[in-house]
C-alpha cells in the first residue's frame, strides 16, 4: 500500500526587515520532509505579500491576514480545508498564543526555537547547548536540544580558496539578511579598519541600494580608501562562502553555513532581544563571538581583530574540532523527529538533554569552551580582581580567549550538585631554569567567602598538579594581608621559597616582594 501524504503547514517570517534566514532554513526542512512523503506549504502574512512573491516562485505558499479576533479560526478553516494537520512555526514575531490555538483545534504544533520562550508548542527543536535546560514547558511538550539539529546544508559545490597571495585574507562583511548596517556602524569601521592594518580584501554584502549607501557614507566618514567589492544579494550566497577567509557580521543561518563551508566567522548580536545564547555559540568553538555590547566598542572590536589574524589558523581548528555535529543533516534529523512525535502526540513529558549528575559532593571537572563566558565574568569579578596583581584592570572577551587558547594554561570547575562555585587554572611556565607551575582560582558569580569551597579548590588544584606534572616546582602569591590563604596553603604543604624561587615569581607574576607572599611546593 502506498504510503499517505501528510500535509504540513510552516509558517515563518519573512518580510523586509526579517531577512531571509527564517525562510532559507524551512525550505531546507520542507525539503527533508518532502522526502518522506510529505508535502509543505508555506503560510505567510498576506501584509506582505507583494515582497513574499520575490523569494518563494518555487514553493506552495497560503497568505493570511494577521488581523481581528477571529483570525485563528480563519487560518484553521482555511488549512484544514487541504488537509492540514501539523503546523511548524519558526517566528520572532507571532504570538505565542498561534501555537495555542492551533493546539486546541486538534493539531500537532512544532516550534522552531532561539529564545528558550515559554512555548505551547507539542514539539520545541533548538540548537541551544544542551546543558541550557528551558525552565518551564507544558504537558505534552517535548524538547529537542543539541548542535545537531542545525538547520543548515553543506554545499556540495565547494568553491576552494585561492592559494595564492595566502597573506592577504578575504573578508566578507554582512549585516544580517537585511543588510542592517546601521545597527553595526563600530562593527563595520572596525573591519575596514582592520582591511587597511592587516592588508585584507574587503567584500560587503549589501542586499539593497540602501544598504550599499549606508556603507559608503561609513567609509568616507573614517577616509577608508581602500578598494570595497560590493556583494549583491543572490539565492546562492550559501555556495560562495567558502571562497572567504573570514566571514564577520550578525548570527544566524549565514554563521552556521559560514561553520560548514570551513571559514572562520566573526560574529556578534545585532540586538538585544534575548535570542542569542553566548555559551551555545562558544561551544560550537565560534569563540569569536560577542554580545551586543562588545560588538558596540571599538577598542574590543580592534582587539577581536587583531586576535583574529594573529591566532587565525588556532582558532579555525578550535571552530573545526567543536562544531562536528553540525554537518548539514539538521533538517533530516528535525524532519524526522517531526513525524516521529506526531505519531505520538500524547508522549510524556520529556526534556532530551545531557543527563543530569546530581552528585551530593564537591568535584572539579575540566572546562569546556561552553564555560568560557561564566570563567571570565568569575575573573571580572571584584573579589577576584582584589587578589590579582592588577586589580583595576578588566579583561576584555578578546584579551580573555588569547588567555583561555593558550595550550599550556589547564582550567577547571569546581561544582557542587552541578552548579559552579569556583573556577582555577594551572599554567605551565618556562624560563632559562626550566619549567615551573603558577596558578589561581576565583568564585564563581555570586558564590560567597566560605572557608569549605577555598579548602576544597586547593585540594583540587594539588590533586591535579601532583598527576599532571610531577618534578616541577609550584610557585603560588597572594597579598601580604591574606593570612588566612597563607596558613592554608601551608596546611596543605606550600612551603617558604628560595631566592631562586622568588626571583622567578617576581618576574612571572611582575610584582614587587614587598607587597605578597610567595610559597612553593615541590611535585
Amino acid at each position: 500500500m502506498e504510503k499517505k501524504i501528510k500535509k504540513i503547514g510552516i509558517i515563518c517570517d519573512l518580510f523586509p526587515n526579517s531577512g531571509l534566514g527564517h525562510l532559507r532554513r524551512m525550505k531546507y526542512l520542507a525539503a527533508e520532509l518532502n522526502k518522506k512523503k510529505g508535502k509543505c506549504h508555506f503560510i505567510f502574512n498576506k501584509k506582505y505579500e507583494k515582497f513574499i512573491k520575490k523569494f518563494t516562485k518555487d514553493i506552495p505558499t497560503i497568505f493570511f491576514e494577521d488581523k481581528g479576533s477571529d483570525k485563528y479560526k480563519r487560518l484553521v478553516k482555511t488549512i484544514s480545508k487541504i488537509g492540514i494537520s501539523t503546523i511548524i512555526f519558526d517566528s520572532y514575531v507571532l504570538d505565542l498564543r498561534w501555537e495555542r490555538e492551533f493546539i486546541k483545534e486538534g493539531f500537532f504544533v512544532a516550534a522552531i526555537d532561539d529564545h528558550l520562550k515559554k512555548h505551547h508548542a507539542n514539539l520545541i527543536i533548538t540548537n541551544r547547548s544542551k546543558n541550557q535546560v528551558p525552565k518551564k514547558n507544558y504537558t505534552k511538550q517535548n524538547w529537542i536540544m543539541g548542535q545537531k539539529y542545525v538547520l543548515v546544508k553543506k554545499n556540495k559545490k565547494k568553491i576552494r580558496k585561492t592559494k595564492k597571495n595566502t597573506s592577504h585574507k578575504k573578508i566578507l562583511l554582512h549585516a544580517g539578511g537585511s543588510s542592517l548596517y546601521n545597527l553595526i556602524e563600530n562593527f563595520t569601521i572596525s573591519t575596514f579598519k582592520a582591511c587597511n592594518k592587516f592588508k585584507a580584501k574587503i567584500f560587503v554584502l549589501c542586499t539593497t541600494e540602501k544598504s550599499k549607501k549606508i556603507v559608503k557614507k561609513i567609509a568616507k566618514k573614517i577616509k577608508f580608501t581602500s578598494q570595497i567589492n560590493y556583494v549583491p544579494f543572490t539565492k546562492n550566497l550559501t555556495s560562495t562562502l567558502s571562497q572567504y577567509d573570514i566571514i564577520a557580521g550578525p548570527t544566524g543561518t549565514t554563521t552556521f553555513e559560514t561553520i560548514l563551508a570551513d571559514s572562520l566567522t566573526f560574529s556578534s548580536q545585532l540586538k538585544n532581544d534575548g535570542r542569542d545564547s553566548l555559551e551555545s555559540w562558544h561551544s560550537l568553538g565560534n569563540l569569536m563571538h560577542l554580545d551586543y555590547y562588545e560588538k558596540n566598542n571599538l577598542n574590543i572590536l580592534h582587539e577581536s581583530w587583531k586576535l583574529i589574524f594573529e591566532k587565525y589558523h588556532d582558532l579555525k581548528k578550535i571552530l573545526k574540532k567543536n562544531s562536528l555535529n553540525i554537518d548539514g543533516k539538521g533538517p533530516q534529523r528535525v524532519a524526522e523527529k517531526i513525524l516521529e512525535y506526531d505519531k505520538k502526540i500524547n508522549t510524556k513529558n520529556k526534556i532530551h538533554t545531557n543527563k543530569i549528575n546530581n552528585k551530593n559532593k564537591f568535584y572539579s571537572k575540566p572546562c569546556t569552551l561552553e564555560d568560557a563566558r561564566g570563567f571570565l565574568n568569575s575573573r571580572n569579578n571584584i573579589f577576584a580582581r582584589s587578589g590579582s596583581t592588577k586589580p583595576s584592570h578588566i579583561i576584555s572577551w578578546p584579551e580573555h580567549v588569547r588567555w583561555w587558547i593558550n595550550k599550556d594554561i589547564a582550567k577547571f570547575a569546581i561544582k557542587f550538585k552541578e552548579k559552579i562555585l569556583a573556577y582555577h587554572w594551572i599554567k605551565l611556565n618556562s624560563d632559562p631554569d626550566g619549567k615551573f607551575l603558577t596558578s589561581g582560582w576565583f568564585l564563581s558569580g555570586n558564590t560567597k567567602k566560605n572557608i569549605k569551597i577555598a579548602f576544597n579548590v586547593l585540594k583540587f588544584q594539588i590533586y591535579t598538579a601532583k598527576k599532571k606534572y610531577k618534578n616541577l616546582i609550584w610557585i603560588i602569591i597572594m597579598k601580604k594581608e591574606n593570612r588566612f590563604v597563607r596558613a592554608l596553603n601551608s596546611k596543605l604543604g606550600f612551603n617558604q621559597p628560595n631566592k631562586k624561587t622568588i626571583k622567578r615569581a617576581l618576574k612571572a607574576f611582575n610584582i614587587k616582594e614587598d607587597d605578597y607572599t610567595i610559597m612553593e611546593m615541590h611535585l
